[in-house]
C-alpha cells in the first residue's frame, strides 16, 4: 500500500518531464518536428522544389517584417465616358474641360510574415475641370488588400492578392451638351473589390545594388469594375532590414460603375430625362515611391 503511494509522484513527474522536454525546445526542433508530420502525409521535398520551403528556417516569427512607402505619380487620363440607357454617350475630357493629367499622392504600409502580406494604402487622386467648379473626377480613398505567396523562393515569388477599396468613385458637375445644353449630374459607384496576381523577381545585382522586378493584374470581384495592371522596379542599396528603396512603376486602370436615377440630378436644373448612366474610366499612372523596410 506504501509503495503504490509513492509510486504516484514519481509517474507525474516523468509526464511532466516529458512535456516540458515536448514544448520547451527551440524553433528547429519545432519545425522538424512539423516537417516529420507533414513529410508523412505528402512528399515534402517534392512540394518544395515546387512552391519553395513550406516551413521557415528559424521560425515564422523571424519572417515578420514591413514597409512604409510614400510616392507620388502622374495620370494620364485617356477616357472619362458618361453614357445613358437612352444611347446618349458623352466624352467628359473635353465637354467638362477635366484635368487630363492630374497628380496622385499615395501613403501606404505592407506587414508581412512569411507568405502572407496585409496591405494598406490611402491615394489621393482627383481630377477636376480647368474651370473652376465646374466638374471633378475623385477617386481618393483608403485601399486594403491581403497577399500569400504560392512560390517563394529567394529569387522569385507568384503569389495572389486580394483588395477591398473603402472609397466610392464619384463624377459630379455640369456636363456641357450640345443637345440638351449644360446640365449637372452626380454619378457615383460602388466601392470596388478585386482579386488577382502578382510576380516578384530578383534578377542578379546591377552594379552591386540589388533590385527586384514586379507585375500584377487585378480583375473585377465585386462593386464597381475595376481592372488594373502594372510594372514596377524596386532598388534597394542592401537586403538588410532599416533599408530605403526607390520604386519606379507604370500601372494602367480601367473603372467602370453605374448610379441609380434618383441620384443623379439637380430636380430644379435643365436637362435630358432621368435615367440611369454609365461611367467608363481610363488612365495610367506614372510614378515613383520611396520605402523605408524594417
Amino acid at each position: 500500500m506504501v509503495a503504490a503511494v509513492s509510486s504516484r509522484p514519481r509517474k507525474q513527474i516523468v509526464v511532466a518531464a516529458m512535456v516540458l522536454c515536448l514544448f520547451a525546445a527551440g524553433p528547429c526542433f519545432a519545425q522538424s518536428f512539423g516537417e516529420s508530420v507533414f513529410n508523412y502525409f505528402l512528399p515534402l521535398k517534392s512540394i518544395e522544389s515546387i512552391t519553395g520551403p513550406i516551413f521557415p528556417a528559424c521560425g515564422v516569427g523571424s519572417t515578420f517584417r514591413s514597409e512604409f512607402l510614400a510616392g507620388v505619380s502622374t495620370a494620364e487620363i485617356t477616357a472619362v465616358k458618361l453614357q445613358g440607357a437612352n444611347g446618349m454617350e458623352r466624352e467628359l475630357r473635353e465637354f467638362s474641360h477635366l484635368d487630363q493629367a492630374p497628380l496622385r499622392f499615395d501613403l501606404a504600409a505592407n506587414l508581412r510574415c512569411w507568405r502572407f502580406g496585409l496591405r494598406g494604402k490611402y491615394s489621393n487622386f482627383t481630377a477636376r475641370s480647368k474651370y473652376q467648379n465646374l466638374a471633378s473626377l475623385e477617386i481618393t480613398g483608403l485601399n486594403a488588400g491581403v497577399d500569400a505567396d504560392l512560390v517563394a523562393f529567394p529569387w522569385l515569388t507568384i503569389g495572389a492578392a486580394l483588395d477591398v477599396s473603402m472609397y466610392e468613385p464619384r463624377f459630379k458637375g455640369l456636363v456641357r451638351d450640345t443637345i440638351w445644353g449644360d446640365f449637372f449630374v452626380d454619378v457615383s459607384g460602388e466601392k470596388p473589390s478585386t482579386v488577382g496576381c502578382y510576380i516578384r523577381y530578383v534578377p542578379p545585382e546591377i552594379l552591386n545594388c540589388p533590385v527586384h522586378v514586379e507585375a500584377f493584374y487585378n480583375t473585377p470581384l465585386k462593386g464597381s469594375r475595376k481592372t488594373s495592371f502594372g510594372i514596377a522596379a524596386s532598388f534597394r542599396p542592401q537586403i538588410y532590414r532599416f533599408d530605403l528603396a526607390c520604386r519606379l512603376y507604370a500601372e494602367k486602370t480601367f473603372l467602370n460603375f453605374k448610379t441609380p436615377p434618383d441620384v443623379q440630378f439637380d430636380p430644379f436644373a435643365p436637362g435630358p430625362p432621368l435615367q440611369i448612366w454609365t461611367m467608363e474610366l481610363e488612365w495610367a499612372n506614372y510614378g515613383l515611391d520611396f520605402a523605408v523596410y524594417f
